[in-house]
């Protein structure tokens, strides 16, 4: 694994939120942001590029494929603190509990 990175965060954290929305989800949000940004109507932090869009769609493959499970697979020590988020609506719920 590759996310050695997190051990002390996640070792440390009261509570650890991992958000799964699926993968059309986020396909689409690119597609969006991009034509946002393109346009102007939405600030980017970068130039957007049709190379930069296109490599997006490679990283939501790379996430769903690899990084996914990896990160699923760290999180199994923390099952009492963590919470996966697959919807907007179960995202709301938990904003809600921690009021």
């Amino acid at each position: 694994m590759h996310i050695g990175w997190t051990d002390e965060g996640l070792e440390k954290a009261d509570k650890i939120v991992f958000l799964d929305f699926p993968s059309r989800t986020r396909t689409w949000r690119i597609i969006k942001r991009y034509i946002k940004q393109t346009l102007m109507l939405e600030k980017a932090n970068y130039r957007q590029t049709l190379r930069i869009f296109c490599k997006m769609f490679g990283w939501n493959r790379y996430f769903e494929e690899t990084m996914k499970p990896e990160f699923l697979e760290k999180l199994q020590p923390y099952q009492a603190k963590t919470a996966i988020v697959q919807t907007r609506g179960e995202l709301q719920a938990l904003k809600g509990e921690n009021k």
